[in-house]
């Protein structure tokens, strides 16, 4: 769930006033009576969401899911050492320029964004790619073309002939440590392999199961909103909105080579509507959240907010590695949004609690 999360805080729409729940005594009708609700945001008629169904996914393990978990962990304590000439696995280090129609596409060189490794048989680039460091050493320059079909992954190398400048700097053989009673005594925490692979799969088992737990109570939001009329809102919210879903993008800016937000909306062929469209679902979550809070009489308590605003600054401390403190999170946040985002666990929580859950068997290889 903490990659959710954080993916939701980082994209957040800032408030600029108290969002938290009211006392619902404005309301001539206090349980999907389809009655408006007045929030300080804008205004929601809700339909019946008394009897609101979701299916839950629910995962087990495998003992190749943990193998797999902790061959992922164990690259952490690889270890590396040079070798003459690159084969499959290897790591190659290198000065990479590529240009397409005398464009720049990458520019990984001492002049650029510097060196950049190529780990073989990854295909970052491509497997074609890959085949031509098959074999090379330190020093070799390389100069060749690749053809990328218009459904390649990298929208930047799609659909175009890129040619590649590959100069060679080092070749490095990855060594990945064995799992050994005295390698997680000495590295890991643990006694035995036994103990460490167990709390793998404990590990696992909160971490999936508990995004799936989010995934259903945000299925369950949908369908409140799905069936709702949202009428007036706040010119502050919708710029609030339209601000968190340009900040969203912005991260595709460098990894695009454009120069602005709208380069990536027209980068990304979204329109005008498809922009609007984002904006709008945040402010309909927000006005949904708070007009739910209002009807249910959901109100924070302090207890609540405390032990809500420990988990928040968990979250981001875990994120940061590093002293992450309360008084940090509210810096950065401020006080009504860390609110805000309590009160919605809460409200999700509620539909949760009076829905019907289906339990469903999932399989990692599906996700």
């Amino acid at each position: 769930m903490k990659r959710i999360l954080l993916c939701l805080l980082l994209g957040t729409v800032i408030l600029t006033s108290t969002a938290c729940g009211k006392s619902g005594d404005d309301n001539t009708e206090n349980n999907n009576g389809g009655k408006a609700v007045e929030t300080e945001y804008g205004t929601v008629t809700f339909g019946d969401y008394s009897n609101l169904t979701a299916d839950e996914v629910v995962y087990d393990f495998s003992e190749a899911d943990i193998d797999s978990e902790i061959e992922n962990m164990l690259y952490d304590y690889a270890e590396y050492s040079e070798k003459s000439t690159a084969e499959m696995g290897d790591n190659v280090e290198v000065f990479l320029y590529a240009t397409s129609d005398g464009a720049v596409v990458f520019d990984y060189t001492e002049n650029g964004d510097g060196s950049y490794v190529i780990e073989l048989g990854y295909e970052e680039f491509g497997p074609e790619f890959d085949e031509q460091l098959i074999g090379v050493s330190a020093g070799d320059v390389l100069n060749f073309s690749v053809t990328y079909d218009e459904d390649y992954d990298n929208i930047s190398l799609a659909g175009g002939m890129i040619n590649y400048e590959v100069t060679v700097l080092s070749v490095q053989e990855e060594k990945i440590p064995e799992l050994t009673d005295s390698f997680v005594q000495e590295n890991l925490g643990y006694d035995s392999v036994a103990e460490f692979r167990t709390s793998v799969e404990e590990n696992l088992n909160s971490y999936y199961n508990s995004d799936s737990s989010y995934y259903t109570k945000e299925s369950l939001l949908q369908q409140v909103i799905d069936g709702a009329e949202f009428g007036d809102y706040t010119e502050e919210l919708y710029q609030s909105a339209k601000a968190s879903v340009d900040a969203s993008y912005e991260g595709y800016i460098d990894w695009l080579g454009v120069n602005s937000v709208d380069e990536v909306y027209e980068s990304l062929e979204m329109s005008d509507e498809d922009v609007e469209s984002e904006i709008m679902a945040q402010v309909y979550r927000i006005i949904a959240i708070n007009g739910l809070a209002q009807e249910q009489k959901l109100e924070l308590t302090d207890d609540e907010y405390q032990s809500g605003a420990q988990m928040y600054t968990d979250l981001y401390a875990d994120y940061y590695e590093d002293d992450y403190t309360q008084e940090d999170l509210l810096s950065e946040f401020g006080e009504d949004n860390l609110r805000y985002w309590i009160l919605e666990d809460k409200v999700l929580d509620y539909l949760y609690e009076n829905a019907t859950i289906t339990k469903v068997q999932g399989n990692l290889d599906d996700m």
